[in-house]
C-alpha cells in the first residue's frame, strides 16, 4: 500500500534523499521545508506519515509535533523525527512521535527502517 508521507526538512539535499527513500520504497513523498508549510501542507490534504526535523525556520519540529498533538484531526497521523541535536528522547514525552532517526544516517539503514516499520501501516 501506498502511504503519503510529508517532510519537513530545511535542507534541500536532506529533503531530496528523504523523498527519493519513500519513492524507492513505493509511497507518495512531499516536501515542505518548515514547519509552517508542514502545517499547511497538513491542513490541505491528507498525509499517513510525517517525518519532521526539530531545527527549522519558521516553526521549529517540535512547536509542529506540539500542535500536531493537540489537533484531533491529525489524530491518524504517524510521526518521526530526524534530528542531529536530540541526546534525550524524553523530549519528546507526551507526543505521538514514533521513531527518532538521528543525523547523519546511512541511505540504507533508513531504507531498511521504514521498509519494515511501515509494512502494517
Amino acid at each position: 500500500m501506498s502511504l503519503r508521507i510529508l517532510i519537513a526538512e530545511d535542507e534541500d539535499a536532506i529533503r531530496r534523499v528523504w523523498e527519493m527513500i519513500f519513492t524507492r520504497l513505493g509511497h507518495s513523498p512531499k516536501g515542505v521545508s518548515d514547519g509552517v508549510a508542514a502545517l499547511k501542507a497538513l491542513e490541505e490534504e491528507p498525509f499517513d506519515v510525517l517525518v519532521t526535523d526539530l531545527k527549522m525556520p519558521n516553526m521549529s519540529g517540535l512547536e509542529l509535533l506540539e500542535i500536531i498533538e493537540t489537533n484531533p484531526s491529525f489524530e491518524g497521523l504517524a510521526t518521526y523525527v530526524c534530528s542531529g541535536f536530540v541526546d534525550d528522547p524524553a523530549v519528546f514525552h507526551g507526543l505521538r512521535v514514533r521513531g527518532m532517526i538521528r543525523k547523519p544516517f546511512k541511505v540504507s539503514e533508513i531504507l531498511k527502517y521504514f521498509r519494515e516499520e511501515l509494512s502494517g501501516a
